[in-house]
């Protein structure tokens, strides 16, 4: 399993494994287009300041069939919170890094299992 504040890629390889771990993990499902190095720097910042409480992985393309059919990811950026194989939470489209943090922080509180946003991802 990766370092606390790494950011990992999903694959085939390894997507059983992650999804199945007994603590709570943040996957961002996201495109490797003109917003991806300022995705990865986010995504790196909410390892860093989540590093006690969960591990974070990033999702391309390649992978999207999957998140689409185990959890009805539709559109990107999707942030998925998913704990023992199961979800805690998802918050749909952009969002400001500060806005992402305190989401993921009510998620991991359990104030609310979902957040949905009106805003429409880039999809």
């Amino acid at each position: 399993m990766p370092d606390r504040c790494e950011v990992c890629r999903i694959t085939d390889a390894n997507i059983g494994s992650i999804v199945k771990q007994n603590q709570a993990i943040f996957i961002a499902c996201i495109r490797k287009d003109e917003h991806y190095q300022e995705n990865m720097v986010m995504l790196r910042y909410i390892a860093e300041y989540y590093q006690k409480h969960l591990l974070v992985y990033f999702a391309l393309e390649d992978m999207f069939a999957y998140f689409r059919d185990a959890y009805a990811v539709i559109g990107t950026p999707t942030y998925l919170v998913l704990e023992h194989g199961g979800i805690r939470g998802i918050i749909l489209g952009n969002k400001p890094y500060d806005a992402l943090i305190k989401l993921v922080g009510s998620i991991l509180q359990g104030q609310g299992h979902q957040e949905l946003s009106a805003a429409k991802g880039r999809d």
